[in-house]
């Protein structure tokens, strides 16, 4: 039961005690909040509330207020209110309500009082700590990670500077390395070369008095024959001082090719005879069977001189005195077949996956005059389109 005396609203101010406000309403983004609701800002009564802790988007606020006195209620008076570390000044306002929209994380303080015609009254003011804060990305730990990233950018930048500065002087020194080299290979080759011409010159005038010499009629057979050996053999070391000085007009590492139609048995038989004279000083059985049609084939004389004259050296070398030597040569088909066969060590054989056996050292012969192995000469002409 409530009891009125008419006798109190007579009294002045002086005659009894002025009430404090009380906070009474909260709204949140214009949405009426209430102790349990599913926000979860309250848990118990807005008035009986400690501390009002909000998240970032919850910053439009709305309090509501009022004073506990109905004596008052025909008094002239107003609040007055101020939200500590948002605003710099106390606001009068004779509605029990206060908005505030888009507030900054931060602490504040809220703060409402009441407002009488001979001033403020002090001492009769209520306040509520207010937190609102920070989105995740402008926390602390937020602002380390940016820092840490950037931090990360910072290093990687000045690694990969670093790196291809690294890199840069690598290949400069590596550039530099290079062209040395090359300079000091085309010195060797400009020194081989003279060298190579200064051969030539004696040489030359060695095959001129051979051939004055093999103009005497007064020559043996024996000795022609001896001699004519010698004037072959000098042509030969003539042949390769001349590819010796060609060599530096090379723009691969293979010799193009100068072929032509003859006879190549008859080729291999003018090499065969040049090492008739050896055979019969070491005694051994040296032998050439050809058929008697002559076998025509395109190929390039110069190289295909030295690789016969490399296979019967090598044939020597490696048959002891009194051994035997055997050269012959058919024709099957479209192929030609040239073997040299001697009671020596013999030769290692390398087989490849197409099934072809080659001795090695003819194989390295074949890649250095004509760029590739015979293995894969074969090949491309087993996967070759007809």
């Amino acid at each position: 039961m409530t009891v009125v005396n008419e006798n109190d609203f007579r009294k002045t101010l002086q005659e009894r005690e002025l009430p404090l406000p009380y906070l009474t309403q909260l709204r949140i983004n214009n949405q009426e909040v209430k102790a349990g609701d599913t926000s979860g800002v309250l848990d118990r009564a807005f008035a009986f509330t400690h501390e009002l802790d909000l998240a970032h988007d919850q910053n439009n606020v709305v309090f509501g207020f009022a004073l506990a006195d109905y004596t008052q209620r025909f008094s002239h008076r107003t609040f007055r209110y101020r939200l500590e570390g948002f605003d710099k000044d106390w606001v009068e306002t004779d509605q029990p309500e206060a908005h505030y929209t888009n507030l900054p994380p931060s602490r504040y303080r809220f703060q409402v009082g009441i407002s009488l015609p001979q001033g403020p009254a002090a001492g009769h003011t209520v306040s509520l700590p207010v937190r609102i804060h920070a989105p995740w990305y402008a926390t602390w730990w937020a602002f380390c990670l940016y820092l840490a990233v950037f931090g990360g950018c910072v290093l990687y930048f000045i690694y990969n500077r670093i790196a291809k500065r690294t890199l840069a002087l690598s290949l400069e020194k590596e550039r530099f390395e290079k062209q040395q080299i090359e300079r000091l290979n085309q010195e060797k080759l400009v020194f081989f070369t003279n060298v190579s011409h200064e051969f030539r010159t004696p040489l030359t005038l060695i095959i001129s008095h051979i051939d004055l010499l093999l103009q005497k009629p007064s020559l043996s057979p024996v000795v022609y024959n001896q001699v004519l050996k010698i004037r072959k053999n000098a042509y030969q070391l003539n042949n390769l001082i001349t590819e010796l000085l060609e060599f530096r007009k090379l723009t691969q590492h293979h010799k193009e090719l100068q072929v032509a139609q003859q006879d190549i048995l008859n080729f291999v038989k003018e090499n065969y005879l040049s090492f008739v004279d050896q055979a019969r000083l070491r005694n051994i059985t040296y032998t050439f069977d050809q058929p008697d049609t002559p076998v025509l084939c395109w190929f390039d004389a110069s190289l295909m001189e030295r690789v016969f004259s490399n296979l019967i050296s090598n044939a020597f070398k490696y048959t002891p005195d009194g051994g035997s030597i055997r050269l012959s040569g058919r024709q099957t088909g479209e192929e030609v077949e040239i073997s040299i066969a001697d009671t020596g060590i013999g030769i290692a054989e390398v087989s490849d996956r197409c099934g072809f056996s080659t001795p090695v050292y003819f194989s390295q012969c074949f890649k250095k005059q004509y760029g590739m192995t015979p293995q894969a000469y074969r090949k491309q002409q087993v996967t070759a389109p007809a």
